[in-house]
């Protein structure tokens, strides 16, 4: 595998364009700092530096902070609740474990569209909610792909070609 050549950029809303280039040049400096790699802690520690390209990504005020990190762990408790679906119904049924609610966004006429937690019964009687989470599904998907794409040259990862055709192929059927 050739010489990697990094030039940081990201695809998070949260991050500023002009902060990148900091964040990503002070990670690696952190990183060097503990035998090549990082955790969050680390960051953390790192962040509480006013002067720091991190320092305006993190809240610190502990209250609110505290409530934030409870919305957190209120959505990872959502998203941990599975249910069992009976896909193939018979004397020998098939199931399949799926999240028992789905994040969408609820739009109604007039009005802010909100984001919310629906479950599994509503979403698959909304088409517009099931189309969140198609789309979604093939966000996720391409988002795979882009994240092993440099891993490609590998033989050990030659296993993965026929998942990242089949990738390949629905994008270029949804681009259609």
């Amino acid at each position: 595998m050739s010489a990697v050549q990094v030039q940081y950029s990201t695809t998070s809303e949260h991050i500023r364009q002009e902060d990148i280039a900091r964040i990503g040049g002070e990670l690696a400096v952190l990183a060097e700092r503990h035998d090549g790699g990082l955790d969050a802690a680390q960051v953390v520690d790192a962040a509480r530096d006013p002067a720091s390209a991190l320092h305006r990504y993190f809240e610190w005020d502990d209250s609110a902070a505290a409530a934030e990190y409870r919305l957190d762990q209120a959505r990872a408790v959502i998203r941990s609740i599975k249910v069992t679906v009976v896909t193939k119904p018979g004397p020998n049924p098939e199931r399949t474990l799926t999240r028992a609610y789905h994040h969408v966004r609820i739009s109604e006429p007039d009005e802010e569209p909100i984001k919310r937690y629906m479950p599994l019964q509503t979403v698959t009687s909304r088409q517009n909610l099931l189309d969140q989470v198609i789309a979604n599904a093939a966000r996720e998907l391409a988002g795979w792909r882009e994240r092993y794409r440099t891993y490609q040259s590998f033989d050990e990862f030659r296993r993965f070609q026929s998942v990242i055709q089949e990738i390949d192929r629905l994008t270029r059927e949804k681009a259609a």
